[in-house]
This record gives structure tokens, C-alpha cells and sequence, in this order.
């Protein structure tokens, strides 16, 4: 006889802890990951030892040397979350320690990988990102103004047709950053907005300028630690149709709501 909950049981899988080790130096790393880290010998990971607060734990090996092969990123993060789900049965009942630049909860996509594997459970702490530290350079409140988050990568179909605000993240490389400026119309009579870059925040060379539009990708030499502000602007194609649009839905309005249109 085997008991019916003893029947129904499930396999007990591998368990990944992910951590962040903050947007810049070490002193924005948490404790509670720098805690998880340090107790975790032989069964701790880095995505990438190329982040400031990775100096912080020598001796954990990271997985720069997929990055160094120079395949697409696609496979470069899917030959990470292999190694990652491979190590974790070698640790289990502990689990294997991943930990991640920024937050694992911010633009991470190692993570998003991992949790749709199903040979491991995933437990991701949350730390501070990149994100927190561009609302304090910016001076405003995401919320209030409506920022939109967006990938470099993905900019111009993400953003086609839209007025802003955005944050575009992942601004390594001045290809990346000659796409965002490409993707904005340069017709004639349309204002452009005035960005600004965001390099290196919260470490001692942080620089915020805002530039021409033209000079997005001339002003410096961007890096894994670089991300761009837009400010809302009027796209183009939406300067007059947009308000002609506005019009005629308020002359609808006035003729279903108003007395004196009605008649």
C-alpha cells in the first residue's frame, strides 16, 4: 500500500537563487546578495565579471568566455542558462547561486530563461537597478511623466509612431545608438527631442548630458553601462493629423452631448 500523498508526490528539482549585484559599484551591492554569494563556494556564478561590483567576489567564475566566442546573444544567454541548470543538481539540496548586473528583475533575459526552464526551480531576489539611479540623475518621477522602457535593439519598432518619454536601455555600442537616432524621421518642420545620455551612473566618471539629436552617437564612447533618456516629443506624422484627429472627436462629443449642436 503507498500512501495517496506519497503517490501524488513530485520530484523534487534543482533550486537557482538569482541576485543582483546593483547598477554600479560595489558599495550598491545588498547584503542580503552579497550574503547569498559569500556562503555559496563552489556553487556561485557571475554572468559576466565585466560590472564594478563583480570585484567584490574574486574567485567566482563567470561566464565571460561565452561572450568571447562572439555568437549571437540569443545563444550566448541559452549556453549560460545551460550551465547554469547543468551545475544545479551537483549542489542540490543547496542551491546554485546566479548573480546577474542591475536587478534579475530589470531587463534581464538570463533569468527570464531560466525561469522557463523546467528542470529547475528559480528564486530571484530583488536589488537595486539602473533604473533607480537614472530617476534621481533625471530629476522625475516615471510615473508621473509615463516612461516607457525600451531595449536599443528594439527601438525603432518599439517606438514607431510614439511620442515618448522613453528610457532605452542597453546603449553598449555606438552602432546601437546610430539605430535609435536613425529611427526618428528628419522631415522637415518636425522638432526632434533633445536626449540625454546616461553613462556610468553612480560611479565616480558618471557623466548626464543632454545633446542634439545629431550627436547622439558622436558625444562618447558608450558601453554596457550606458542608457539614454527621450524626452516626449510630437512624432512626426502626428504634429497636425493628431490634432485634426482631436478635433473631429470633439465635434462628435458636442453633437451627442450638447443641446445646442444636437439642434
Amino acid at each position: 500500500f503507498v500512501p495517496a500523498l506519497q503517490r501524488l508526490s513530485v520530484p523534487h528539482r534543482p533550486h537557482v537563487t538569482v541576485v543582483g549585484l546593483g547598477p554600479a559599484g560595489t558599495d550598491l551591492v545588498g547584503d542580503n546578495a552579497a550574503a547569498q554569494l559569500t556562503a555559496a563556494p563552489g556553487r556561485a556564478y557571475l554572468r559576466t565579471a565585466r560590472h564594478p561590483a563583480a570585484a567584490r567576489f574574486e574567485g567566482i567564475p563567470a561566464f565571460d568566455d561565452l561572450y568571447e566566442a562572439a555568437g549571437p546573444f540569443n545563444e550566448v544567454y541559452a549556453g549560460i542558462v545551460e550551465a547554469v541548470v547543468v551545475a544545479a543538481p551537483s549542489a542540490s539540496p543547496e542551491a546554485v547561486v546566479y548573480a546577474v548586473p542591475g536587478s534579475p528583475l530589470v531587463a534581464e533575459r538570463t533569468v527570464e530563461l531560466l525561469r522557463a526552464d523546467d528542470r529547475v526551480e528559480v528564486t530571484a531576489l530583488p536589488a537595486l537597478s539602473f533604473l533607480d539611479l537614472a530617476w534621481v540623475a533625471l530629476g522625475i518621477d516615471p510615473l508621473a511623466e509615463g516612461v516607457r522602457l525600451l531595449d536599443a535593439s528594439a527601438f525603432g519598432p518599439a517606438a514607431a509612431g510614439e511620442g515618448g518619454p522613453f528610457l532605452v536601455a542597453q546603449c553598449w555600442s555606438r552602432h546601437l545608438l546610430s539605430e535609435v537616432k536613425l529611427a526618428l524621421s528628419d522631415d522637415e518642420g518636425v522638432e526632434l527631442p533633445r536626449p540625454v545620455l546616461l553613462h556610468h551612473l553612480g560611479l565616480e566618471d558618471e557623466v548626464v548630458v543632454a545633446v542634439d539629436w545629431w550627436d547622439l552617437d558622436r558625444t562618447m564612447e558608450p558601453d554596457h553601462l550606458t542608457s539614454l533618456y527621450i524626452p516626449a516629443f510630437v512624432p512626426a506624422g502626428r504634429a497636425a493629423g493628431g490634432e485634426i484627429a482631436a478635433l473631429v472627436a470633439l465635434m462628435d462629443t458636442l453633437r451627442e452631448r450638447c443641446p445646442w449642436d444636437s439642434v
